[in-house]
């Protein structure tokens, strides 16, 4: 009754923001590792109401955990649900403009952030929709717009049914079109016969690691200083694959990545020491296990589902118990 009363609580303030349920559910696949690790788990944040999330032991070994979970927006002026709030300013145009067997991309820039004011908003679709009216570059006091036009075959959209065109190629192209990164894309288009594609980037450059930094400093304050703390951070936004990619760069390039020199720079701080380990992890594919055993019964089918998912550990060598094995439950 207890773990129902913990759900129920996070389940009701997931649901009153616009995070929704994912930080919920990251926090209850770390209990479930903890738990299959062989820990005992208390719900430190539900019976304190402040303070760390769980209490994990196991024998002699006590140790604090903090969970976050943070958007692959952190840290970016554009957000995601920001551009989709943009969409419904846009859709007509985009809708009424389309141009037969030409793919139509439109590249915003904003000088600071999209805010979701609505009076900004407008503004920004008003001039993407001039530039959609004169097929031409324009500019206005809410942003500057590049205009683009392509052929329709060779591209994404040159195929028979949507289910093929996949957001991540269209951003590709889109990329290869302008020489740039041009972030998440809004767009409409008819298969082989016209697309138009609209884009939202910022003059003022993105400081994404900045916003995990923060996000580090925050789960370091929550945990008590008294006992090993482990942080867990859920990349929201990043594939499994995408995680074990950057883990595996600095030994392909031999150059340290940016979460590494954050880590490292996080670790120097003398007020961090009480954090034992920082665990990076993205969500992962679930994957059906199925077993046949045999007794004098007959034979027994077992289905167990585990996640396929990864995880990029970094441990404070500075820490008193930083070679002690039995803190290497995130590894």
């Amino acid at each position: 009754m207890f773990f129902l009363g913990y759900l129920s609580a996070l389940k009701a303030g997931a649901l009153k923001d616009n995070v929704g349920l994912s930080p919920l559910a990251f926090e209850m696949r770390t209990v479930a590792h903890l738990m299959a690790s062989g820990f005992d788990v208390e719900f430190h944040d539900l019976c304190e109401g402040r303070g760390f999330d769980f209490l994990a032991k196991s024998g002699d070994i006590t140790f604090e955990v903090e969970c976050k979970s943070v958007s692959g927006d952190l840290g970016h002026r554009v957000h995601t649900y920001r551009q989709y709030q943009l969409m419904p300013y846009v859709l007509d145009k985009m809708q009424s403009s389309e141009k037969s067997g030409i793919v139509r991309l439109l590249v915003a820039t904003v000088p600071d952030r999209l805010y979701g004011q609505q009076e900004f908003m407008k503004a920004v679709a008003a001039t993407i929709g001039k530039g959609l009216e004169k097929s031409a570059d324009v500019s206005s006091d809410a942003c500057t717009m590049g205009y683009y036009e392509l052929p329709i075959l060779g591209s994404p959209f040159d195929c028979e049914s949507p289910p093929r065109i996949k957001e991540d190629d269209v951003v590709d192209y889109c990329n290869h079109v302008i020489g740039d990164e041009v972030g998440h894309t809004i767009m409409t288009f008819s298969p082989r016969q016209s697309a138009t594609i609209i884009a939202v980037r910022s003059l003022k450059p993105n400081r994404p690691l900045n916003g995990v930094y923060r996000s580090l400093t925050e789960a370091a304050r929550q945990l008590s200083g008294s006992r090993p703390g482990v942080i867990c951070v859920q990349f929201k936004n990043m594939t499994s694959a995408e995680l074990r990619d950057l883990a595996e760069h600095p030994a392909q390039s031999g150059q340290p990545t940016g979460i590494q020199l954050m880590t490292a720079k996080f670790y120097d701080d003398s007020t961090h020491g009480h954090v034992h380990t920082i665990s990076y992890v993205a969500p992962g594919a679930f994957v059906r296990h199925q077993s046949i055993t045999f007794d004098t019964q007959g034979a027994m089918r077992t289905t167990r589902f585990s996640e396929d998912a990864s995880s990029y550990v970094f441990v404070n060598k500075r820490h008193h118990d930083v070679n002690d094995p039995r803190y290497a439950i995130f590894k």
